[in-house]
């Protein structure tokens, strides 16, 4: 693969990011209402409020990083930074799907 020499290597850092991002929201944002219906046992009105409530805030976070960054770190310090959180969410989200082995040696 060809990449051109004459952009930053922040912007692929940048495009990296974002298609991880958006990979994760919608392999998670698909299994959320089952989870909160079959796992959690939630209602199917309460999994449904949860999951717009989700959606919502997904969607309003984005805002708190452009004030973060404008204000206070600068871009690229921003996009690290907030892309080392979401990958410990997403290590932590992988780490408690693991199932306990229990196995008996004997």
């Amino acid at each position: 693969m060809y990449l051109d020499s004459s952009y930053p290597t922040a912007v692929f850092c940048i495009i990296a990011t974002e298609f991880c991002e958006r990979f994760s929201f919608c392999g998670l944002r698909t299994i959320l209402s089952l989870y909160l219906r079959n796992i959690l046992l939630f209602s199917e009105d309460a999994a449904t409020v949860i999951y717009h409530i989700f959606i919502m805030v997904c969607y309003i976070v984005p805002l708190v990083g452009a004030i973060c960054a404008d204000s206070f770190f600068g871009r690229y310090r921003t996009i690290r930074n907030f892309s080392l959180i979401y990958l410990a969410g997403n290590i932590l989200m992988c780490v408690a799907a693991v199932p306990v082995l229990d196995h008996d040696p004997m």
